[in-house]
């Protein structure tokens, strides 16, 4: 018996309409029509058991992030590497037929820059240096998803403009460590410095042809180290947090447990610096306190939401 299958949806329910060429439209036989799944829950389907191969094998949970944006940045790996499915993509990583780095550099976005929107940090250097500078010890700070590195310079400099760079204590993660290669090195483009105060790019910087190099008193002020900001511990006792843009890209569920952790890693007094677009709605609920529109204080450490219910 020969068949043509089409989609049609009725009443809210996808069907699939199976054309029997020997019964034709006015004989229909009650098993030429059958309800199967839609194509776009098989796909989910697919995804989901994806994300849970990758997250036994490796240790990494994809379904943290938003599932839009990260499907179609998958997608495309799978299109270049000629996988149909994300299962295709999650056998050929436990294979090692696809490197775990080459999967990072599709599950994340490493858009980052020196000093990215310069008058949010002035707003830090005016605000929270100046409280820095008092505490007569060095330093401690978190640079949270610190991509290539440009972050956790920028705040380094910023801080040195207040404290000596033996008091700056950074620890800047990031979950792929073929970005945090790139930043220990702390080599850049020229062109990455262009915004940035002459005296500063003096100060902190070597010229090397068309690139620059942090110089080492800079560099011993940052350490840098692999971190999964959904998996793995968080530490204690922070000054400063920085974790800006890295936010937007999680589910909300993800997103609260990661804030609510973040805030937990700060000593009451510290501060929290966020992203552009990742204002915190209802702060008291994680103990802080709003000081400009992208930084917080910790004020209290009894939140209304805990960092152990937030790990369910």
């Amino acid at each position: 018996m020969s068949h043509s299958r089409t989609w049609t949806r009725a009443s809210g329910r996808w069907f699939a309409l199976r054309w029997c060429r020997t019964c034709h439209w006015s004989g229909f036989d009650k098993g030429c029509l059958m309800r199967l799944e839609p194509p776009e829950t098989n796909q989910e389907r697919d995804f989901a058991s994806f994300t849970e191969t990758i997250q036994r094998a490796f240790g990494l949970d994809v379904a943290a992030y938003k599932s839009t944006q990260v499907r179609r940045r998958l997608a495309a790996l799978c299109t270049r590497r000629g996988f149909r499915t994300f299962q295709d993509l999650g056998r050929a990583m436990q294979s090692g037929a696809v490197s775990r780095d080459e999967f990072m550099d599709h599950l994340t976005i490493h858009v980052t820059e020196f000093f990215r929107n310069p008058d949010r940090w002035r707003d830090f250097a005016a605000r929270v240096v100046p409280q820095l500078a008092t505490l007569g010890r060095p330093v401690r700070c978190w640079s949270a998803a610190c991509s290539t590195g440009e972050e956790a310079y920028s705040l380094a400099i910023t801080l040195a403009a207040g404290l000596a760079l033996p008091q700056i204590c950074i620890w800047a993660t990031d979950v792929h460590p073929r970005v945090l290669e790139v930043a220990a090195v702390g080599r850049y483009p020229v062109a990455s410095v262009a915004e940035m105060p002459v005296e500063d790019v003096r100060r902190f910087f070597e010229t090397d042809g068309e690139q620059v190099v942090v110089r080492p008193s800079l560099r011993r002020c940052v350490q840098f180290a692999q971190h999964d900001l959904v998996t793995d511990r968080y530490p204690g006792g922070l000054d400063v947090v920085v974790c800006r843009n890295a936010l937007i890209y999680f589910t909300d569920e993800a997103k609260e447990r990661v804030l609510t952790q973040l805030c937990a890693s700060l000593r009451t007094g510290g501060f929290l610096f966020v992203g552009g677009t990742e204002q915190i709605a209802q702060p008291i609920r994680y103990g802080l306190a709003q000081v400009s529109r992208l930084i917080y204080q910790k004020v209290d450490d009894e939140p209304r939401v805990s960092a152990a219910s937030a790990n369910g």
